[in-house]
Order: C-alpha cells, then structure tokens, then sequence
C-alpha cells in the first residue's frame, strides 16, 4: 500500500503543470527563478523525511483522529478548521483554473456556470468515495497518463524549434535569490505526500527506502515546467501567457497520428488528472471539516458528508462567479505563500502527538 504515498506525490506533480505554478515561476524567470527551485527542491526534500518519518510512528492511523484524541476540543477546533480550509482552497485554485481553461479552449460555447455544474457533478461523486476507493481510482488514471505524460514531455525536448540558448541564458542568473512566492510555488509539486495525513490510515506498513527518487523527480518536473515553455517559446512570450503549457502544446504536431495535435491529447489527459487531483484534496478537507460537525443521520445513513460537499459545491460556484484571472491569481499566490508555515505546523503537531504517545 505504500505504493499510494508516491501516486499522491506524483499526482500533486503533474497537475502543477496547468494551475497557476508555471506562470508564477515563468514570471522571474531571470529574477530567482533558478535558484528558487534548487531551494524548493531542497526545502521539500525535508519537509517530507521529517513527515514521513514521524508519520510511521503512528501506522494505520489518520491525523484527524490523533489530533482529537490528543489535544483539547478547543485546539481540535481550530486545527481541523484550518486545514479543512487550506485542503478545501487547494481544489477550489484547481477547479476554477480548469472551469477557466476549458470555456477558452475546449468549448468556448458553453458557459462557465454550465462548465462548473458539470465538474462538481464529478468531482463530488469522487469525494464521496471512501479513502480506499478513491486510492485505487487514483491509481488507475495515474498508470493510464502518466506514459503519455512522458510521451508529451520528451517530445517537446526533442522539437525541431526548442532552443537551449534561452534556457542557458536563464540559468545565467541563477544567483538571483527567489522570491518567497516563488520558493513557495516551486514548493507546491512536493506536497502530495501532505494528503497522507488522512489516507495513512489505509496504510499499515510505511515504507519509505525509495523516497530519494522524489527530490530527482521533483527537480525534474520543474525543470520541465519552465524549460519548456522557455525553449520552444523563447524568453519574453513565455511570460505573456496566462496558461504557458496550454500554449506550448498547442504548436506541437504528432506526424501520422491518429490525433494530430497534441494539444487535444494534453487537455483529456489533464482533465482527468486535475478533476482527481481536486477530489483528493477535498476529501482530505472533507475528513478535517467532519470533525468539526455532529454526526447526522437520516434514516440510519450519515448525511453530514453530503451536506458539506453541497457546501463546498455552493461556495466553488458563488466563488466562480464572483471572481476573475486576476483576482484568482492573486488568491493562489497568497495560498502559496502560506504552505511553508502550514507544513512547518504540520510537522510540529506531529513532534507534539509522538511525545504524548511516548508519555
């Protein structure tokens, strides 16, 4: 089961690719960008041994039920209201991202409201799932994309029109020191194994011996975000787009295939994988928020799920409506800036849990 804690961390990889991440990084391009992934990557390495590693004290156990076993009801409160919050947000950036994404390029005819009932009809069917089968959902579109995903990414290195002279010249200012935004966002493509704070309870047996292929992933992956759209764009039109992937793949061509263009195959594919990446986090969100909520029922069935996913569905539509690019943008960028102390208070609580059980 163990295999589930790198499918979380895959996941939460590739669907950077879509959301806001590249653009903030393609933005200090020559202004930290270089250095900030190093530190990212450095910064994420540890973060995650320092987790995990704590995390297998308490096997086949999720931190919301050692939390309110542990700590007052007060503290159980707030704790659970915040990461119900941050889990909750982490979805909503996604959803609104690819509601926008698909009315400009995959049926600008259909509205967004039309676009975003459709997407939470999935998504909310998903969240519902039990941890377990929502993992082996996750599993089974991971093994289908993620070949193809290799096939997109290798294809680009090798077009005709990549030129490594823009990215070497962006790794001339690699002394430049990021931004905290920036750290922060390179920082995001490692956070998936955060969701095993609640699906660790379908894991008996942690085991971490190839954990050090993550920080060579992650360094990969996010060279791979900005190279890209850097060498078959060049150095300033890859930092007008407000989707630089989406674009970047939109001038590929796959020569006697039965799709010629690439960029049809890369929106199914991240369909599936942000509407997934979307149910993880909110199921992560729905598990804290449950604590926060009596236990109704109706007719013998638990109804309090339902009802809070209406509730995350009401606020994603409202939200929808009442925002735009930029507003969203800002949003995510502010959300980024709050993973390094999220994680850090992530880290401590556990340290805390481990002296309580050790007492």
């Amino acid at each position: 089961m163990s295999r589930y804690l790198f499918f979380l961390i895959v996941l939460n990889m590739l669907a950077n690719v879509v959301a806001y991440v590249p653009r903030i990084l393609l933005s200090e391009q020559t202004n930290g960008m270089v250095m900030g992934i190093i530190l990212s990557t450095v910064i994420g390495t540890v973060l995650m041994y320092w987790f995990l590693y704590q995390l297998k004290k308490f096997p086949a156990q999720g931190m919301p039920d050692l939390v309110e076993r542990y700590t007052p009801r007060w503290f159980n409160g707030l704790f659970s209201l915040l990461n119900g919050v941050m889990w909750f947000m982490a979805g909503l950036i996604t959803l609104i991202v690819f509601v926008d994404i698909s009315t400009r390029f995959i049926n600008p005819e259909m509205g967004s409201n039309v676009t975003i009932f459709m997407f939470l009809l999935v998504i909310c069917a998903g969240v519902l799932l039990d941890s377990k089968s929502l993992l082996f959902v996750l599993e089974i579109v991971l093994i289908i994309n993620i070949p193809l995903m290799i096939m997109i990414f290798l294809k680009a290195y090798v077009h005709d029109y990549f030129n490594w002279d823009y990215v070497r010249i962006v790794f001339t200012h690699f002394w430049e020191l990021p931004s905290w935004t920036t750290l922060s966002a390179g920082l995001y493509i490692f956070l998936g194994f955060l969701n095993l704070n609640v699906f660790n309870k379908y894991i008996t047996k942690l085991q971490l011996k190839w954990l050090w292929i993550v920080p060579l992933a992650g360094l990969f992956t996010l060279f791979t975000t900005v190279a890209v759209p850097i060498g078959l764009n060049g150095l300033e039109m890859s930092k007008t787009y407000s989707f630089p992937w989406i674009s970047t793949v939109d001038s590929m061509r796959i020569e006697f295939g039965v799709i010629e263009r690439v960029l049809f195959i890369f929106l199914v594919l991240y369909i599936g994988i942000s509407l997934l990446s979307i149910m993880i986090h909110w199921h992560v969100s729905l598990k804290w928020i449950e604590k926060l909520i009596p236990k109704m029922t109706k007719k013998k069935i638990n109804i309090t799920p339902f009802i809070i996913i209406i509730g995350f569905a009401g606020v994603s539509v409202l939200i929808q409506y009442l925002t735009n690019e930029r507003t969203i943008l800002f949003t995510a960028s502010r959300w980024f800036d709050s993973l390094i102390p999220a994680i850090l208070c992530m880290n401590f609580m556990l340290f805390w849990l481990i002296r309580r059980l050790n007492k």
